[in-house]
């Protein structure tokens, strides 16, 4: 809305007002005389005389309005300007009630969406070429790990360097028609005329394209009418084929992936296989059967432990030491905000850093930026020590600590270092990392990277050497913090010093 806009707008509100008050004006006289007209007859004459005031007239139909504007208007507005806090946690652009039929909602827990679509795929009857029968273990693997490649398991994802985001309405869908490809969506990441059908079917749902619920009913819809007979002529419900036979098979029939990536599909679909016992949809933090339910984000049995610096960026951090935990932090190239990868601890613990330190309104597209360097140490300072450390770049960080007395520069010497110190180097190729102190015998740094990597520690030798230089040859500034919140620095940790 223009200026000009606003000021008209606010003129027409403050005469509102102003009409408003004179209305009630005469209401309370007109209150008066009626009260006055128990005993005098000439008292309810003017009363009778005050209702044909104009202010009262005004008063009645501003309140029919407010009331038409309550029941017509602000429900609407709601579904698609909604406030996630006050939703009860749904996600964004979904309808709570709606979620298609399949009752399904988007959950920041990938894992949980992996599970879900999968009891989903198990228990469905799909009709066409399926013969009216669910999918069997096996053939759901095949589709979830493809989604696992694609997606992350996340239905609001736009594809990266798209211009595209999740909060685009179905009617922004549909507009950008048929073609114009590389603007893929959702769970599958439906692109050109499929990502518009899409749109145009949730919206004929009353749903939102984002919705996993509206997603899984237009992935049965899609292969009840010309997807699955695709899939069945490819010997995707052929017997004997293996999970890798199936998973390969729908890329190919269904997604037609252009860098299909299929080492990465193969494993999300071995990992389903590994983990999937059937049940009932899930949200985060629980076991029990909900189709239905979404969770807070900070309601997640994986709290982050806030107790420390170091604690927190620990509890943020996958473990290189462990392969199980290092497969998971590189970021695939269609997440680079490590939405998929993020763990819930880092979640949980950026939601909170937001509430007490202010939003950080930067993404690639995703949820929230957790695959860089800078928001992994401000979520964590933010947290603990302080709030005012700005978001990023690396740049501005330095020039924050080096600036505030409540940071005192150290000398550029691992010896010096202590847990929680940070260590950064600001520019165009700048980095900044925590020094959480001894994990496993030895010295390690917490941090991330952009749009590579999600939170990680590992030990300081492996990248840094005795002067704070890295195996880039980028010479570090450290940095501790000496204001009031002091305290937080003590952990577990406390007494490990790098050497």
């Amino acid at each position: 809305m223009t200026e000009e806009g606003n000021q008209e707008k606010k003129s027409t509100v403050q005469k509102t007002k102003e009409t408003v008050q004179k209305a009630q004006e005469t209401v309370q006289k007109a209150q008066a005389a009626a009260n006055a007209a128990k005993t005098s007859v000439s008292a309810a004459q003017s009363a009778v005389s005050l209702l044909g005031n104009p202010y009262v007239l005004a008063a009645i139909g501003i309140i029919l309005a407010i009331i038409l504007i309550l029941v017509v208007v602000i429900p609407p507005i709601q579904t698609y300007g909604r406030n996630e806090a006050a939703d009860g946690c749904y996600g964004i652009g979904e309808n709570k009630d709606s979620g298609g039929s399949s009752g399904l909602k988007h959950d920041p827990d990938a894992k949980v969406n992996s599970h879900n679509v999968g009891v989903y795929l198990t228990t469905t009857n799909f009709g066409g070429p399926f013969g009216n029968k669910p999918f069997t273990k096996e053939m759901a693997a095949g589709v979830i790990g493809n989604f696992g490649q694609e997606s992350g398991f996340n239905s609001e994802l736009v594809q990266y360097g798209s211009g595209l985001n999740k909060e685009m309405s179905n009617d922004e869908m549909i507009a950008l028609g048929d073609g114009n490809y590389g603007k893929a969506i959702g769970f599958a990441q439906w692109d050109g005329v499929r990502r518009k059908k899409l749109a145009e079917f949730a919206k004929s749902k009353n749903g939102h394209w984002s919705d996993l619920g509206i997603q899984m009913d237009y992935l049965k819809h899609e292969l009840e009418t010309g997807e699955g007979d695709n899939l069945v002529a490819g010997g995707f419900t052929a017997p004997g084929k293996s999970v890798d036979d199936l998973t390969l098979i729908f890329m190919e029939r269904f997604e037609r992936a252009g860098h299909p990536a299929m080492e990465n599909r193969y494993k999300f679909a071995q990992e389903f296989m590994k983990e999937f016992t059937g049940g009932g949809a899930t949200t985060s933090g629980s076991s029990s059967s909900s189709g239905k339910g979404a969770s807070c984000r900070s309601g997640s049995s994986s709290a982050a432990d806030m107790s420390s610096v170091v604690a927190l960026a620990k509890s943020m951090a996958w473990d290189r030491n462990k392969p199980d935990e290092s497969a998971k932090i590189p970021v695939a190239p269609s997440d680079p905000d490590g939405v998929q990868n993020v763990k819930p601890e880092y979640r949980d613990a950026k939601q909170k850093a937001e509430e007490k330190g202010g939003k950080d309104t930067f993404s690639y597209g995703g949820e929230s930026l957790y695959a860089s360097c800078d928001r992994f140490v401000a979520t964590v300072l933010k947290n603990t020590v302080d709030p005012n450390v700005p978001w990023g770049a690396t740049a501005e960080q330095q020039h924050y600590f080096e600036g505030s007395s409540d940071w005192q520069e150290l000398p550029q010497k691992a010896s010096e270092l202590q847990p929680g110190d940070v260590m950064v180097v600001g520019g165009a190729t700048g980095h900044i990392v925590l020094f959480i102190g001894d994990h496993e015998g030895k010295p390690h740094v917490a941090q991330a990277s952009n749009q590579m990597e999600v939170g990680s520690m590992y030990p300081y030798e492996w990248f840094f050497n005795d002067d704070l230089v890295d195996k880039l040859g980028r010479k570090y500034k450290a940095f501790r913090y000496v204001g009031p919140n002091s305290g937080a620095l003590k952990g577990a940790a406390q007494d490990a010093k790098g050497k």
